[in-house]
């Protein structure tokens, strides 16, 4: 009896051993990996519905500039709201767009595919009298417009290879700016996920002062790794490319030469220089990003405020965005309509008819 007893003790501490080690398994991950983990899992994503809700505020002090109360009146009443969905395998994406500016509601649409870009904004049609823009669409060849601007065919929905590798050293290299302490698990949440309410990890960032100095310190040794320069080569290249890497490093080596010169290493004074122009008792970015069983972001919230000052006068432009994403990977229906002469318009033919004041043919 006495051996079957301590037989079950020991039982019983292996369990609870087995226990603890699988939680504390589970809890391995730092909240910067989680947030790491999710971003690099987003890049598989094939198929999503999507919602952006941005509203942005403008304040100034000691600002006495009638042009900055218009825009100011108009920038506090400003609200985008846009919802849609992607589809890079079918090389779809819809988009539908409903905009507030100082009162004024506007709509718009947008479909894309692998060959064209098709805007419809029914308030052209009244603006510029040509009924096809009322119902129809502006269409953009997008072989035409890169061939425009020196530049291949470029891919809409970035599948190819190297896009996808390129976009995971660029979040690898971006998330080193940041420090652990920067961020916080905050465990599971009830949360609102288009129409659903679900529960979902929540990672949260706050950057103000602090953070941002040790952000640029990160930066400015980054900016001497080998590794990171290639990045940015690279990252450079998709804008500009007939940058040569002989100019794109006589550019850098000059950069860093500058800093160098001007400041010696010495974060402390560029941030001494920064706080001339830049307000950072205004100035900060609180984001919180939920992440969901299959780690996938399907909810962010960030607040981001920027101060800036000259004198006795300064401004602070804050920026509220909601975003939302569900139906990740799962089959989607995008419909793209049919457009003929009747009911689009090619984007050059419009740029023509403005320029020539026909507007209405």
């Amino acid at each position: 009896m006495f051996k079957n007893k301590k037989m079950l003790s020991l039982l019983i501490i292996v369990l609870m051993m087995t226990a603890l080690l699988s939680a504390c398994g589970g809890q391995s991950k730092t909240a910067k990996e989680t947030l790491n983990d999710a971003f690099m899992n987003d890049l598989d994503v094939n198929t999503q519905e999507f919602k952006v809700d941005m509203s942005i505020q403008l304040n100034g002090t000691n600002v006495n500039d009638p042009q900055f109360d218009l825009i100011s009146g108009v920038a506090n009443n400003a609200k985008v709201v846009l919802t849609g969905k992607t589809d890079t395998v079918a090389r779809k994406a819809e988009i539908n767009a409903n905009v507030n500016v100082g009162g004024m509601a506007f709509e718009g649409k947008l479909f894309i595919d692998d060959k064209k870009i098709a805007l419809n904004v029914p308030v052209l049609g009244m603006m510029l009298n040509d009924p096809r823009l009322s119902i129809g669409y502006i269409i953009i060849d997008t072989e035409v417009l890169m061939a425009e601007y020196g530049q291949e065919q470029v891919d809409m929905f970035g599948t190819e290879e190297e896009m996808e590798q390129l976009a995971t050293r660029t979040m690898d290299m971006f998330l080193d700016l940041f420090d652990e302490n920067m961020f916080v698990n905050n465990g599971k949440k009830d949360i609102v996920v288009g129409e659903s309410n679900i529960k979902a990890t929540e990672i949260q960032m706050n950057i103000g002062e602090n953070e941002f100095k040790s952000i640029v310190t990160n930066a400015l040794q980054k900016l001497k790794d080998p590794e990171f320069a290639n990045l940015l080569f690279d990252i450079t290249a998709l804008s500009n490319p007939d940058i040569t890497r002989e100019e794109f490093d006589n550019e850098l080596d000059t950069m860093l030469t500058e800093l160098d010169t001007n400041f010696d290493g010495d974060i402390d004074r560029v941030f001494e220089e920064m706080k001339e122009v830049i307000d950072f008792d205004k100035t900060n970015l609180n984001m919180s990003v939920y992440i969901n069983d299959k780690s996938n972001v399907v909810k962010g919230i960030s607040d981001i405020s920027l101060g800036v000052k000259e004198n006795d006068t300064s401004v602070e432009v804050l920026l509220n965005t909601e975003t939302d994403a569900w139906n990740i990977n799962q089959p989607l229906t995008i419909e793209i309509p049919e457009m003929d002469e009747s009911n689009s318009v090619d984007f050059y033919e419009l740029m023509f008819m403005v320029m020539s004041g026909n507007l209405n043919y």
